[in-house]
């Protein structure tokens, strides 16, 4: 019996370092490692597994795109204010230069993801790097987007970098940057939200005010009757709580519409 237990133990330690092999040569499925003149290649699908010098670059393209992000994502939805070229209202028409709101626009979310992307280029175009050459690269990088109403979802696909003393160490990846602009969590409320409101506020008798106050968080609201050429019109102004740095300038979020 005492044999049979030592025996059991002593067998312990190789089933430990199995598992751990199995690990490891787990983890190590994504490495490639090709020995040429007396150079190593590893080609790579992400650095995540590095330390610096490979990891920290796509870290400092992260948050450069995060930050530029954000702005784009304001400077878009303004543009959508603006009921020009790309609006968040179904067919808008202009009474008296005021932009009455019936419909929302059922193409809003890919007219916004499409114009993200173009505002994102731009933005990131004049966006200036100084002579980090792993930072510019990010302008040739390929760009796509989906938005739903509600969230921004971007990615940033790069192309073959090297890292690690090329003499040496050669290590090959791909950036891949994968980032959420969330409206809500910078302080605005979707167009949705604003449509739905609009919906709900625009039966009551009384209270207008209060409901909107109440269903559109992220705005102050500012509700008055026009008299206008055709009759009586209700309009809202909606102004955001939070202020933006767009251009270098602390700017809010701004708009008007009549229901």
């Amino acid at each position: 019996m005492l044999k049979s237990l030592r025996n059991k133990k002593a067998g312990s330690p190789p089933i430990v370092i199995l598992t751990i092999l199995v690990l490891v040569l787990y983890t190590t499925t994504l490495f490639s490692f090709i020995r040429s003149s007396g150079k190593i290649v590893a080609e790579l699908e992400s650095p995540i597994f590095l330390v610096n010098p490979a990891y920290a670059p796509e870290e400092a393209l992260r948050f450069h795109v995060s930050e530029i992000g954000q702005e784009t994502l304001i400077k878009t939805y303004i543009e959508f204010t603006q009921n020009k070229e790309y609006t968040y209202i179904q067919n808008p028409q202009s009474i008296e230069n005021n932009a009455f709101f019936d419909v929302i626009n059922p193409n809003l979310n890919e007219s916004f993801s499409q114009r993200f992307i173009e505002n994102l280029n731009s933005d990131i175009n004049k966006f200036n790097f100084g002579d980090d050459e792993n930072l510019n690269k990010i302008k040739s990088y390929t760009k796509t987007g989906k938005f739903d109403g509600e969230n921004y979802f971007l990615s940033v696909v790069g192309y073959n970098q090297e890292q690690i003393n090329p003499e040496k160490v050669s290590i090959k990846y791909s950036p891949e940057i994968r980032l959420t602009y969330s409206l809500n969590n910078y302080g605005l409320d979707s167009f949705e939200e604003v449509y739905q409101a609009k919906e709900t506020c625009k039966k009551l008798i009384e209270g207008v005010l209060d409901c909107f106050v109440d269903t559109l968080p992220n705005f102050m609201v500012s509700y008055t009757e026009l008299t206008l050429k055709d009759g009586k019109h209700d309009s809202l102004t909606l102004t955001s709580k939070r202020s933006f740095l767009i251009d270098g300038e602390l700017k809010k979020v701004s708009f008007s519409f009549l229901f």
